[in-house]
This record gives structure tokens, sequence and C-alpha cells, in this order.
């Protein structure tokens, strides 16, 4: 079995330098979206974490919105407008973003932080320094922004998908029109619920990315290594989530 080469590539992101230097350090990058390499390898991560989330996203939309539905009304009766309550204050404010946050921790987080390590391990961040090729705007930026993108147009197709599930068994358990529901809905539904949903999972997409890419990058010489900087980049990424969702309900009472 060959041995791994001992990466020796200067490294500007260490441990000590945290998430934030890296999100710095990335967005120097910027530009590197004008070469086609970085679009290429933004546009692989969005079909892997986006893309291919679809199913088990929606899949999992339809049984929360038809759960939280059909248990709410088993114990608190049939009524349309507290339906559509539950559905804008459960479904949008909450369960949207975070379970959609989760899904991609279970299948992104760990990918990218498995992808760079052994990149590091390996010495191919090296043979990209030694090419020319700043690895941080080839490698971070467009993992970090395809991540993001990801997460916040995923949390609106879980919300919509989960409203439309929620919707469906309402008007099953209530015998009231779908349509009924669905102008009542809208009624009730202000702006400023799917723009706090949109802020709440785009700054989710940014931790989630930011952690995932940090312990990947920051990985020590060793192939066993990997499956402690995974398991610890998962459950920082799932702590950082929940308390920024208890961050977001706070300033949320407090307006």
């Amino acid at each position: 079995m060959a041995t791994p080469t001992r990466d020796s590539a200067p490294n500007p992101i260490s441990r000590q330098g945290g998430y934030y230097r890296l999100l710095l350090e990335s967005a120097k990058q910027a530009a590197a979206f004008r070469a086609w390499p970085a679009r290429a390898v933004l546009m692989k991560q969005i079909y892997f974490t986006g893309v291919q989330a679809v199913p088990p996203v929606a899949l999992l939309a339809m049984i929360t919105g038809t759960l939280v539905i059909s248990q709410m009304t088993s114990v608190l009766g049939i009524s349309t407008g507290f339906t559509i309550k539950v559905l804008l204050w459960i479904v949008i404010r909450e369960l949207g973003p975070l379970l959609a946050a989760i899904i991609i921790i279970a299948r992104s987080s760990t990918a990218i932080i498995a992808e760079l390590a052994l990149m590091r391990i390996n010495g191919e961040i090296s043979a990209l320094y030694a090419m020319g090729v700043d690895p941080t705007g080839y490698l971070l930026l467009p993992r970090l922004t395809g991540v993001t993108l990801c997460v916040t147009i995923l949390s609106i197709y879980f919300i919509a998908t989960a409203t439309l599930g929620g919707m469906l068994v309402s008007a099953l358990f209530q015998a009231v029109p779908l349509y009924r529901l669905a102008d009542q809905f809208l009624a009730m539904a202000n702006p400023w619920e799917l723009g706090y949903a949109v802020l709440k999972s785009t700054a989710f997409g940014v931790v989630i990315a930011t952690v995932a890419c940090h312990h990947g990058w920051t990985v020590s010489q060793s192939v066993n290594a990997i499956p402690q900087v995974v398991t610890k980049g998962v459950m920082r990424s799932i702590f950082l989530v929940f308390l920024l969702d208890a961050l977001f309900a706070y300033a949320l009472f407090k307006l």
C-alpha cells in the first residue's frame, strides 16, 4: 500500500484562523469564477448537493407536512384557519429551513470533508500550488457558494412541498376544496414569512459549507484522522445550525 504524500503546501487557513479566516480567504478569490475550472467545480457541487437531493427532500417534506397537519387536527380539532397558521408557524418558519439543512449536512458535509481531507493528505493541494493554481479559489470557493445556494433553494422547495402536502391532508380531513385552502393561505401569508425563511436558510448554508470546508482543509497528515474530522465536522455543523436557529427564534420573538 502506497504511503500518502505529506502535504507541504502553504496553508493560510489554519486551525487557529477558524471559520472566519476561511470565509475571508475564500471571498478574496471571488475572481476565480472567471475561469472555467472553478465554474465547473461549482456546477458539480450544485448538482450533487442540490439536484440529487431533490427526491429525499421532497419525500421528507411531504411526510412532514402530512404528519404535522394530521397530528394537529387529531389533537386540536378541525379548523382551516388553524391549519394555515400551523403551516406558517411550524413549516415555513422552523421545520423547512432546519430539516433541509440537516439533509445537506448528512449528504454533502461528509463528502466535502472527506474529499478535501484526502486531497490534502495525498498532496494534491501541493500539486495545485506547484501548477500555479490557488486551491482556495478552485476548491473552497465553489463549495462554499454551491452549498449555500443549494441549502437556500432546497429550503424553499421543502417549504412548498410540505405546505402542499399539509393542505392536501387538511382538505381530505375537512372536506374543504384545495383551492379554498390555497386562497386562505395566500391571504394569511406575509412576504416577510418567506423572507425570514430564506434569510435563515442562507445563514444555515454558510455555516454548513464553512464548517465542512474548514475541517476537511485543516486535517492532520494521517488517513486515520479522516473519520474523526468527518464526525467532528458533522456534529459541529448540527450544533451551530441549532444554535443559529435558536438565535433567529429569539430575534423573531423580540421583534
